[in-house]
């Protein structure tokens, strides 16, 4: 019942990191202190811990390696709670991302929402409406607030980058 949202988690990971994460959620970490003192603010309280120390280790350019554990068999029950703790996940990495690398999510998004305001605007503007052409405001609307999300995610992406030298610069 796990394996569809660990699928989706995996994949937006592996596509937001341009890696392959083996285990997102293995729960073995070895991390150097002086390594994760800096990173502790970006960490949950709860859940989720090995996917924001994966996630930003892979960002800041440290060495993540994958060893294969053993693991007994659960006794009990899980106390994880599919679609709330799965839909937290994804978004503390779409978060994580966003703090690392925006431009992994505005820039798709901005294209999308122009992409989609151009077609509209040919379907229904030029072919269903001609020869009266009129900019429809719905077309315009898109076009427009693809090119806001696009500068959203420039400002975002040079905040990034200015945390980022910061973080590996103390």
């Amino acid at each position: 019942m796990r394996k569809p949202g660990k699928w989706v988690l995996s994949k937006v990971a592996n596509y937001l990191t341009n890696r392959k994460i083996p285990d997102l959620n293995s729960g073995l970490r070895v991390i150097k202190r002086e390594k994760i003192i800096n990173l502790l603010h970006l960490f949950p309280d709860g859940f989720s811990f090995s996917t924001t120390s994966t996630i930003a280790f892979m960002y800041l350019s440290f060495k993540v390696d994958y060893y294969p554990i053993q693991a007994k068999k659960r006794i009990g029950n899980s106390t994880v709670k599919q679609i709330k703790h799965g839909s937290s996940t994804l978004l503390l990495i779409l978060r994580l991302i966003v703090l690392f690398n925006p431009l992994k999510v505005f820039l798709p998004v901005s294209f999308w929402m122009i992409f989609i305001g151009v077609i509209y605007e040919t379907v229904f503007g030029i072919i269903i409406l001609y020869p009266s052409v009129k900019l429809i405001p719905a077309a315009f609307f898109m076009i427009l607030t693809g090119i806001l999300i696009f500068f959203f995610g420039l400002i975002a992406d040079q905040i990034s980058a200015m945390r980022i030298h910061d973080t590996r610069n103390r």
